[in-house]
């Protein structure tokens, strides 16, 4: 047991080390961008104890281009069983410092969040 504990603050202090820090904030813009089909910034990606994920200075444009989501913080915790299936599932989800952009054209046409 004492292994194990040993072996997962080693990876979380090598994933928050400065290069492996940036790779992993590339490697989550990227991939956010491909499932979202839209442009997102994220400034630093923080893995903390207890499978917390931190994004810092986050901006998501809907899928017109417009800023839909500038946040100073998203935070939340990734459940393991569901990674082993290749699905991710979130819960404990929080934004501070956050601005939210939500809006439908017209009555009847799709919000421009629809796509998240």
């Amino acid at each position: 047991m004492t292994v194990v504990v040993a072996v997962y603050l080693l990876l979380l202090v090598l994933v928050n080390f400065s290069p492996s820090q940036q790779w992993l904030t590339d490697k989550v813009e990227m991939s956010l961008e491909e499932v979202l089909q839209t442009e997102i910034d994220i400034e630093r990606v923080e893995v903390g104890l207890f499978n917390r994920v931190t994004l810092h200075n986050v901006l998501i444009h809907d899928q017109q281009g417009q800023e839909m989501l500038k946040a100073g913080l998203l935070s939340a915790k990734i459940e393991l069983a569901p990674l082993f299936h290749g699905m991710v599932s979130l819960r404990t989800v929080s934004a501070l410092d956050a601005d939210l952009l939500l809006y439908a054209n017209k009555k009847g046409e799709k919000p421009n969040f629809q796509f998240v």
